[in-house]
């Protein structure tokens, strides 16, 4: 059974069980050839995939509606092998064809063939007179019946012949074959699709210069850390989320510093209400534009004619030179260097127009399920949690419920999780090396320091890549900067 023929009576099987839960209907009725090929393609139903996953609530009304219109057992998971002594035909549909075949001593052997409203001629070879046992039309229309598993049956097909001929019966196949070759072409041709020509995106000419960054930009998860880092000079720019935004903008930091508005890791559901209307505002009194960590983020401000304004964080696929191409031509602000590709692999990258971050905690994993549910209760109050593997290292897990941030934390339908690496990623050490990679700007990611804390990180990274300073000792990972991800 072909895989696409599979789909189909699949996808017939399906149909009927939810037609018969939308209407209500407690029994559902399959062929027996139906049951057999659901069990043939039985890897298509052995998956819980998000079953198991969903609220508790919604797993047993779901539980109800499969119990009622089929009962579970009528379901099966095994496959007997996958197709046990199930013999199943798929009958191909073929098109019917008329032809003329014309055969007359000392002349070409000449075949018309239609099709709808499709025609071909074909001559080849020449009919010769026979010398002693001259070829009988029945002995050439079974040559010509000879259509194997092609999509063609003779309709009917008319032999014009002389007395007396002879030809060779290569001649007849290849005349055949011909025929019903320039007919497909011609049926197939009205029909096939020309793919359009792929964009091509020429790997960056512009190599990447040494750059000499006078400041860096700082993303902040929390508005104190933002009221203590705005005050440092050297601070250009900061990603706020929309609490800490509206305090920045109240105190004027944007006619200081670059302010761009952060964008949750997950986003599902509707946004708020106001999220367009405030954005635009903000943009008018003085905010850059908005930091974005999804594809879905970014549809929401394209289809509000904001893309202009985003910037791509790590998390958004610009790998190669021929993915920030693309980006660039959607017109999108910037983008972020991602944190995967090494410093070999960088420098072939065009980072004129990106972000490296030299610092901060990174996101080992995005749940889109509450962890403190599952352990204790949640309260929806970003609580945290600390995780610990085998080796004891404390992973935190941060409880987002309320990921647009938006200064209220009253119950939302959708909040998600942010496990960090037990210790932060880091490039103190690597300033020569990061200047290399010719970055537009340099940016550090603030999540679970308190503000003193990130205050004291500030002055490292100011003393080593503003001031050329030694630089001191800190428990920093390297991520994949050295290694690559394997």
């Amino acid at each position: 059974v072909h895989q696409s023929e599979k789909d189909l009576l699949l996808r017939r099987v399906y149909q009927s069980i939810m037609d018969a839960a939308i209407d209500g209907r407690y029994r559902v009725e399959f062929e027996i050839h139906d049951i057999e090929i659901g069990n043939y393609v039985f890897n298509s139903l052995t998956s819980n995939g998000y079953y198991v996953e969903i609220e508790s609530e919604q797993r047993t009304e779901l539980q109800d509606i499969v119990k009622l219109v089929i009962g579970w057992e009528n379901v099966t998971f095994t496959n007997d092998k996958k197709s046990g002594n199930i013999s199943v035909h798929i009958t191909q549909p073929k098109e019917k064809i008329k032809g003329n075949l014309i055969l007359y001593p000392q002349s070409p052997a000449i075949l018309k063939v239609s099709c709808r409203n499709f025609h071909t001629t074909v001559s080849l070879g020449e009919v010769q007179i026979a010398k002693d046992r001259p070829m009988s039309e029945d002995r050439i229309r079974q040559q010509m019946n000879k259509l194997g598993n092609s999509e063609f049956y003779w309709e009917f097909l008319d032999i014009q012949m002389g007395e007396n001929i002879f030809i060779p019966v290569k001649i007849l196949n290849e005349l055949r074959r011909t025929a019903l070759h320039d007919l497909r072409e011609q049926i197939c041709g009205k029909m096939r699709r020309v793919a359009s020509k792929p964009p091509f995106y020429a790997a960056s000419d512009i190599r990447n210069t040494t750059s000499q960054q006078d400041g860096f930009y700082v993303s902040c998860e929390t508005p104190e850390q933002a009221l203590i880092l705005c005050k440092r000079d050297s601070v250009k720019g900061m990603y706020l989320y929309p609490d800490a935004m509206q305090q920045c903008l109240q105190m004027g930091i944007q006619n200081s510093k670059g302010l761009f508005l952060t964008l949750p890791y997950i986003t599902r559901g509707n946004v708020p209400a106001d999220f367009i209307l405030t954005s635009r505002e903000w943009l008018k009194s003085g905010m850059k534009g908005f930091l974005i960590r999804n594809l879905e983020s970014y549809g929401i401000l394209k289809k509000a004619g904001l893309e202009k304004y985003c910037i791509l964080d790590a998390s958004m696929y610009t790998w190669n030179n021929e993915a920030v191409s693309f980006w660039n031509d959607q017109g999108i602000f910037r983008n972020t260097i991602p944190l995967e590709l090494n410093e070999k692999e960088l420098l072939h990258r065009n980072n004129q127009n990106s972000d490296c971050i030299i610092y901060g905690y990174s996101p080992l994993m995005l749940s889109a399920q509450c962890v403190r549910k599952n352990c204790l209760q949640c309260d929806k109050n970003q609580h945290k949690m600390i995780l610990k593997d085998r080796y004891d290292k404390e992973f935190t897990c941060v409880c987002v419920c309320d990921p647009w941030k938006t200064g209220t934390t009253g119950p939302q339908n959708y909040c998600y999780n942010i496990l960090y690496n037990s210790i932060p990623y880091g490039l103190l050490k690597e300033a020569d090396h990061v200047r290399k990679l010719g970055a537009g700007e340099l940016r550090l990611n603030f999540t679970l320091e308190s503000p003193a804390q990130a205050a004291e990180i500030m002055k490292d990274f100011e003393a080593v890549y503003l001031n050329g300073q030694i630089p001191s000792s800190h428990d920093f990972t390297k991520g994949h900067f050295k290694r690559g991800a394997e």
